[in-house]
């Protein structure tokens, strides 16, 4: 007998009648089935969530939820976990849904009933949107307050039930005792039904028994269960996602993983700004593997502002960046025409970059190799097969910075997108339409996930400051999407500097940033000193003997009122202006640039620089007109020079004998004009708005003339550093070819009011 009861025929066959005890009697076959479709429906909707269906997902929710309604109260308790899971998915799905006020109420509707069952619950906060955080902190907040106040003394209780139940104690027991007996007479009937069932079938219950018994005697021959160990999990630094054979536990180090099989398995721990830890652990029965993971952080480079730019206020200026460790991507766009497949090789791009195109890149079959697009695909032939590579690269945008819009690839018979990380290559789906668009999934964190790849984990969000001689100034952006490029629009009230740096770092941790070699900010306007010149009358010309017969007669001008700049344009000045526009730089003859006036340059030149800054500042500013300039270089009394009627001399202005050389603006201070601007005399010609005309004052207008309406040569004024004394007249004019360029000829400006 003792050997019948030990044998494996016996115990299998105990084991037999076990199964037919519980799927006949306790687990009926319905409940199976309802609770399998619910888990379904769920399943579903959270497919349709992750695709971005958000509609879809809903009605899945809703089927599962309308399921879960039908079904008897002890079958509920089986799918706690899928109506736990339902509840905050549905409040999840309404918040990514359409905003509407709606939407916001049904999302805190469920997520309040995902609370209430545990109001000290926590999540991952990283794989959330913001707002859906703030709904659970609120409501989270709320729940705890109020199970605080419920946990309140007794005696407190109790006094507050002596000061406010008696007033309405007897109405209440009038009311609600008479029917609330049926009920309670119904709920203790109602077992009586129950042993009914069982003696259906008496025989179940030895079966039972003996099943019970059998499976006692299982386990014992069986040695007891599973071997199982533990596994400590910690990382420096904690809150790392734990995943265990692939598989996201929702726990974070520190923590432990208990009851795990003995053998080998992989953790793999992940963590906002950190490269992706993964170790191999072999289990042993009842001992506790422990892995003290140090996590290494990502690096992030700032690629843009480079060191020297000049930005600009109220530009449009882009910041670039690339996210390093181990978070390199490879995309390669492949025609297969053969099994050399497996001979590609990637080429490296930044993750950001792909994440960037990714949301644009239409991959399209054309019918001709002409529509090739040079500047964005490279052609490269496999020379042992048939294939043919279509490489991207992202340096290299069709239209704008933010990413490509088309990519045509001529004579394709079937796409596939090559994804690459360190160590592995992924291959994604395959597609063979005419005409196929790439369509990027977003997660429950709303990062993108390519469809039939594996997702990359990186940097999901970063945040962007604005930082000058080494301390914080000013936040451009509180969080941004990782995708390697942001444009800011300069504010307009930041003050001019050139020690300031751009620093990008990741939205999670502050301790993980990269920054921009230092550029300056400045406001055009202000580096521009302007002179106002009041609205009136002045004597325009010179019938002195020694003056030309271009000067005369001498008229009466009318002027309203205008500002010209106290100096000379300079070299640092117009710089801005090249770099901007992509001019080439004019050259200094080795004299320096800086606060030197910019010199060979046209009239063309100087035109195009105030029409640049005019548009840039939303002013009129212009080259001064002939009468403007004399004006603001002798005033209304008539003086021969800007500072009198005195003779000349090196200490008032910079001309021939002098230094030889340009001279840095405002040096000559001695020789300023009434209004006080400086260099009217010396230093370098200055182109003028006007046509010149030797007979001009034989008809100019008397109010704001602007010259002659055509002609050969355009006015300079003011005399340079080769020139003798007799040329620093204010009234003296002269004028060149437009195309002119000289190392003594450079110009001021006018701005209207």
């Amino acid at each position: 007998m003792d050997k019948i009861c030990h044998s494996g025929f016996f115990i299998c066959l105990i084991l037999v009648f076990f199964l037919i005890f519980i799927t006949s009697d306790v687990f009926p076959q319905q409940k199976d089935l309802q609770i399998s479709e619910v888990k379904k429906l769920v399943e579903a909707g959270k497919t349709h969530y992750e695709k971005g269906e958000y509609t879809k997902a809903l009605i899945k929710f809703h089927e599962a939820k309308d399921l879960i309604k039908g079904m008897p109260e002890e079958q509920l308790k089986f799918i706690s976990l899928e109506i736990d899971e339902l509840n905050f998915n549905l409040a999840l799905t309404y918040f990514a849904a359409e905003n509407t006020e709606r939407n916001r109420e049904r999302a805190r509707e469920y997520l309040q009933l995902w609370l209430e069952g545990n109001p000290e619950r926590t999540i991952e906060e990283i794989y959330y949107p913001l707002g859906f955080i703030e709904i659970f902190h609120q409501i989270k907040a709320e729940l705890l307050k109020l199970k605080e106040k419920e946990q309140q003394p007794a005696e407190k209780q109790d006094a507050k039930k002596e000061k406010t139940v008696p007033l309405k104690e007897k109405p209440k027991e009038k009311k609600l005792q008479p029917p609330a007996a049926k009920p309670v007479v119904k709920k203790k009937a109602a077992p009586v039904r129950k042993p009914a069932k069982k003696k259906k079938t008496p025989w179940l219950i030895i079966v039972g028994l003996l099943a019970g018994g059998g499976a006692a005697a299982a386990i014992l021959l069986l040695g007891g269960g599973p071997e199982t160990g533990t596994i400590e999990i910690n990382s420096t630094p904690s809150g790392a996602r734990v995943y265990h054979n692939s598989t996201d536990t929702g726990l974070i180090t520190n923590c432990r993983l208990t009851d795990v099989e003995t053998g080998s398995h992989s953790i793999k721990l992940v963590k906002e700004g950190y490269e992706d830890y993964q170790q191999s652990v072999t289990v042993t029965e009842r001992q506790t593997e422990v892995i003290n993971a140090d996590l290494t952080a990502n690096t992030i480079n700032v690629s843009a502002p480079t060191g020297g730019s000049v930005w600009m206020a109220e530009d449009e200026m882009e910041i670039r960046w690339n996210t390093g460790g181990g978070n390199h991507t490879s995309l390669r766009i492949v025609t297969e025409q053969s099994s050399a497949f497996n001979q590609i090789t990637p080429d490296p791009i930044e993750y950001h970059s792909l994440r960037r195109m990714i949301k644009d890149v239409r991959f399209l079959k054309t019918k001709t190799r002409t529509e090739t697009m040079s500047h964005v695909i490279s052609r490269e032939q496999d020379i042992s097969s048939q294939t043919q590579n279509y490489s991207v690269f992202p340096s290299k945008p069709m239209s704008t910075s933010r990413g490509i819009e088309t990519i045509h690839a001529p004579h394709l018979n079937r796409l596939m997108m090559v994804i690459s990380n360190p160590g592995r290559l992924k291959i994604g789906n395959i597609w063979e339409n005419e005409e196929t668009a790439v369509h990027p999934q977003k997660n429950r964190d709303h990062s993108l996930k390519i469809p039939g790849l594996d997702n990359i984990q990186a940097i999901s969000s970063v945040k962007i400051d604005l930082y000058k001689a080494g301390s914080w100034e000013k936040n451009i952006s509180s969080g941004t999407s990782n995708d390697g490029s942001h444009v800011w629009t300069v504010s307009e009230n930041i003050s001019p500097a050139k020690n300031y740096k751009v620093r990008v770092s990741c939205e999670g941790e502050d301790g993980i940033f990269g920054e921009s070699a230092e550029f300056e900010i400045t406001n055009l306007l202000n580096t521009i000193d302007w002179i106002e010149v009041p609205a009136g009358w002045f004597a325009m010309g010179d019938n002195l003997e020694e003056g030309e017969p271009g000067e005369r007669p001498v008229h009466d001008v009318y002027l309203n009122g205008y500002y010209i700049s106290k100096y000379e344009v300079t070299f640092e000045q117009y710089d801005i202006f090249c770099d901007d526009t992509g001019r080439s730089k004019p050259g200094d003859n080795g004299w320096g640039r800086e606060k030197r006036p910019v010199i060979n340059i046209s009239w063309h030149d100087a035109k195009a620089y105030c029409d640049w800054l005019s548009n840039k500042t939303g002013e009129d500013i212009h080259l001064p007109t002939e009468a403007q300039w004399e004006k603001a270089a002798r005033g209304t009394d008539q003086r021969r020079y800007p500072w009198g009627n005195l003779d000349t001399n090196c200490n008032k202005a910079n001309y021939s004998g002098c230094i030889g050389k340009t001279s840095l603006v405002g040096t000559h201070s001695a020789g300023s004009s009434a209004y006080g601007v400086h260099d009217m005399a010396g230093n370098v010609w200055e182109w003028c708005k006007d046509w010149y005309d030797g007979e001009f004052y034989n008809y100019s207008p008397s109010h704001n003339p602007q010259g002659p309406s055509s002609g050969m040569y355009r006015v300079f004024r003011g005399g340079s550093w080769n020139r003798n004394s007799n040329y620093l007249r204010s009234s003296y004019r002269t004028g060149d070819h437009p195309n002119y360029k000289s190392t003594d000829v450079g110009f001021r400006l006018c701005r209207e009011k």
